[in-house]
């Protein structure tokens, strides 16, 4: 028994010193036991070119309209695996909800799992409710699936954005765009994001926005109008290289480089509010975890004379709230529906 613990404590500390030396170099061993757990505890694959979830529509048990996994990206050069989307309607009828506004959305998940149906599957047990949420008030959903790190680095989920708006905007013979197909209105859109997601959502916005950022990326102009882009959702992202504490900066590095050891120039391109102009469209902002990081952004847009709205509920209202509280605590909480229905009010005053 003895000898068995042994050789136990041993592996043990073996283990935790091979992390320890590996975090202040590369972070793939990390993020690969990460996902090793994620490909257990879903019995998913990581990065796949098949459908996650097996295709599908119909009216869902919340009497709204629902369709799973479109493949987006597989006419596209590059096509990246997890090029897929699910669209949520706010009504049992796509055809009555066409001329509803279009909420896109990036879900979170560290840049390295998390799908369309769950978010972060550890994390946001409650995602799916609060996409009904936004369905309830009157938006149709789509949400967007990405290749994840580290086999796949910044910027391909900002191309896979890019990718995805431009399949909706695609004419058939006739003239009539995919988004048309599925009774989607893409004169009228916000674009939104968790987490890693909102850091997404963030950095493919400010390429919209400013062209230096765009061609910084590679990024092909797509055929989306910003004219059409009403607002955005940013939900806890997080920005500051320096303001972050190891495990963050573990989640960023192997994002951008799979290292811990980032320059200058690769967090200057990182960090979105190096990237902002006046023609960021109206950003709200639900932050918890990462209260400093969104109160920065939040003046910067300001200063920018962006129209924002701030909401920061461990500060304003002395909460303790988690990470992207508004997604785990939507129909939970009375103070979070307050602050829920705040942001649809922000949203709407924008279309």
């Amino acid at each position: 028994m003895r000898f068995k613990f042994r050789r136990f404590l041993q592996l043990f500390l073996f283990s935790t010193l091979l992390i320890t030396v590996n975090s202040c170099t590369f972070t793939n061993i990390e993020v690969w036991l990460f996902q090793d757990f994620a490909r257990y505890y879903t019995g998913r694959p990581i990065n796949s070119y098949n459908p996650k979830f097996p295709p599908s529509e119909g009216v869902n048990a919340e009497g709204k309209y629902a369709i799973h996994q479109i493949n987006y990206g597989e006419n596209n050069s590059p096509y990246y695996p997890n090029s897929y989307m699910d669209i949520f309607y706010s009504t049992e009828n796509p055809a009555d909800a066409s001329d509803k506004s279009t909420i896109i959305f990036i879900h979170g998940g560290c840049f390295w799992w998390g799908d369309t149906t769950t978010g972060n599957p550890i994390d946001h047990s409650n995602f799916y409710n609060y996409i009904m949420a936004l369905t309830d008030a009157g938006f149709n959903v789509v949400m967007i699936d990405y290749a994840l790190s580290p086999q796949y680095l910044f910027p391909t989920p900002i191309i896979q954005v890019n990718q995805a708006i431009d399949f909706l905007l695609t004419e058939d013979q006739d003239g009539h765009t995919t988004a048309e197909k599925y009774n989607l209105n893409m004169e009228s859109v916000i674009l939104g994001g968790n987490s890693a997601g909102a850091v997404i959502c963030s950095q493919y916005v400010a390429s919209l926005t400013n062209s230096k950022y765009r061609n910084s990326l590679n990024l092909k102009e797509g055929k989306f109008s910003t004219e059409n882009l009403k607002a955005v959702i940013l939900d806890d992202g997080f920005w500051d290289w320096n303001n972050m504490n190891s495990a963050v900066k573990v989640v960023v590095g192997n994002y951008m480089n799979k290292t811990l050891y980032l320059g200058s120039k690769t967090v200057y391109k990182y960090d979105v509010t190096n990237h902002l102009t006046e023609y960021y469209p109206p950003t709200v902002m639900s932050v918890s975890t990462f209260t400093y990081d969104g109160k920065r952004l939040n003046s910067k847009l300001k200063s920018l004379g962006v129209e924002t709205l701030c909401i920061k509920p461990n500060e304003d209202r002395d909460a303790n709230e988690p990470h992207c509280y508004m997604i785990k605590k939507i129909g939970k909480d009375k103070e979070v529906k307050k602050e829920f229905d705040s942001m649809i009010a922000f949203l709407k005053e924008q279309l």
